[in-house]
Formats: C-alpha cells, sequence, structure tokens
C-alpha cells in the first residue's frame, strides 16, 4: 500500500502543477499565433507580435518606471530588512515575536487591501508624489521577502565565528562586512531576487498608487488588454516570463536551488 500512497501523491504534485503552469503555457503558446486575436491552439505560428511590441505606446516607458522602481524598493528593504533581521535575531526583547509578526504581516493581506489603505493614508496626508508613493507601497509589500530570507541566513550561522572574530579585535563594522555579510549572501541574494520580481510584476497596489504618466508595465499591460485583444500583450507577457526564469536561475547558480527553496520556506 506505501507504493499505493506514493503513486497519488506524485500524481496529486503533478496534477496541482500542472494546474498552475497551464495560463503561462497557454499565454506562450497564444504569443506565437498567426492570427490576429489571442487564438488557442493557435492555427498557425509567428513571430509577428514580438516584432509588434515596440509598437506599443508607452510600453518602454512603462518597463523603465518598472526597472527603476524595481531597483530602488529593492535596494531600500535590502538595508532595512538586513538590519531589522539583525535586531530580530541578535536580541532579545520584549515584543520581539510581536516585531516579527508586524514585519511578516504584508504576507498575510491581500495587496488589494494594502494598496486602499495606501492610497487613504497618503490622501489624508495629502501626499502626491506618484513615484515616490510607488516606492513605499512596493517596500511596504516586498519588505516581508526580505526579512524573512535574511533573518533565515542568520539563525543558522554559526555565533561562535562571530564572538572569534570579537575576540581578535575587530570591531562591529569589520566583523559585519567580513563575517556575517558573506555568511548570509544567500538570504541576501535570494531575498534581494525575490522583492525584486514582487516588486516588477506587482498590480494591485501600482493600481491605486498610480496616474496616467507614471504607470508600472502591468498596468499599461492591463491598459492595452482594454483596448485591443490581439496577442501583443501575450507576447510581452512571455518575455516577462523568461526575464523572471533569468533571474531564478542566475540565483540557482549563485547559491544553489536547494538553498533558495530552504530560505523561502522557512
Amino acid at each position: 500500500m506505501n507504493w499505493l500512497a506514493g503513486l497519488a501523491l506524485r500524481a496529486t504534485i503533478v496534477a496541482i502543477l500542472g494546474f498552475l503552469l497551464a495560463p503561462l503555457v497557454v499565454i506562450v503558446v497564444v504569443s506565437f499565433g498567426d492570427a490576429a486575436f489571442m487564438q488557442f491552439p493557435p492555427k498557425g505560428l509567428s513571430f509577428r507580435w514580438y516584432a509588434n511590441i515596440d509598437q506599443l505606446e508607452g510600453f518602454f516607458d512603462a518597463v523603465v518606471i518598472s526597472l527603476k522602481l524595481a531597483v530602488l524598493s529593492t535596494v531600500i528593504v535590502l538595508v532595512l530588512g538586513v538590519a531589522a533581521s539583525l535586531a530580530l535575531t541578535r536580541h532579545r526583547f520584549a515584543g520581539r515575536g510581536a516585531a516579527m509578526s508586524l514585519f511578516l504581516s504584508p504576507l498575510m493581506l491581500p495587496s488589494i487591501v494594502i494598496g486602499i489603505g495606501l492610497l487613504q493614508y497618503y490622501t489624508s496626508l495629502g501626499f502626491f508624489s506618484t513615484f515616490t508613493a510607488l516606492v513605499l507601497g512596493h517596500c511596504a509589500i516586498v519588505f516581508p521577502y526580505m526579512v524573512r530570507t535574511v533573518a533565515s541566513s542568520l539563525e543558522q550561522q554559526d555565533e561562535s565565528v562571530i564572538e572569534a572574530s570579537r575576540v581578535l579585535g575587530a570591531d562591529a563594522v569589520q566583523t559585519f562586512a567580513h563575517i556575517i555579510v558573506p555568511s548570509i549572501r544567500p538570504g541576501l541574494i535570494n531575498g534581494a531576487i525575490f522583492a525584486f520580481i514582487m516588486s516588477f510584476d506587482n498590480y494591485s497596489v501600482s493600481l491605486f498608487l498610480s496616474d496616467a504618466a507614471t504607470q508600472t508595465l502591468p498596468i499599461r499591460m492591463l491598459t492595452y488588454v482594454a483596448m485591443a485583444i490581439d496577442p501583443t500583450v501575450a507576447a510581452a507577457s512571455t518575455l516577462l516570463i523568461l526575464f523572471s526564469m533569468l533571474q531564478l536561475l542566475v540565483a540557482g547558480w549563485l547559491i544553489g536551488v536547494r538553498r533558495i527553496g530552504g530560505l523561502a520556506g522557512k
């Protein structure tokens, strides 16, 4: 009966993966269709819609805005996430558990709720700088990924090495730069990549904080879909899928697939 249970488990995993990956497969296949509308399965194959991407009005401007937003948000949460993780893992203080729950709380709330809340909060403050509002909003939603991965790396660190560095005369800055940072490098890379992907692809928060002059790529693509039904947006989506896969491959090459899964699951 053990082999039967194992077979059922594998079949269930394959079914779940198939269900999750099916929409991506449909998008990729549709992007190579030759029809003037989205058709699955396509009757013919063509690369015409990839060549048509540069004809999308505001597409490359949206890409630049999303890249700037993702890079800036990632850098900010990298600094703040390391500081918060060090405080949570190296010190024992009253309210430590509550602080960790607070930092991770955006993971438990729907992004659309966070977007509406930030919009109302910024409006009450009279804050109308769109790009700054987007940066702060994206930092709020990607911060938990950085804290989670960096804190996991710090908890696995051998504290005796840190104590040895202090005994040998290293100050706090030297210990951090030469001992702590190299040992938590997998967590830093993993958290930064996840933060970048989540910021670059975010839609729900950006929907409430962007305007006509500052549209991120997901918002611009949604706007295009509302006006046209050709597979151009499917071609652009396929490129974004490849871009995300490339980032994960780079992370796997730098720190290993098993360590990515281990840090993300902590």
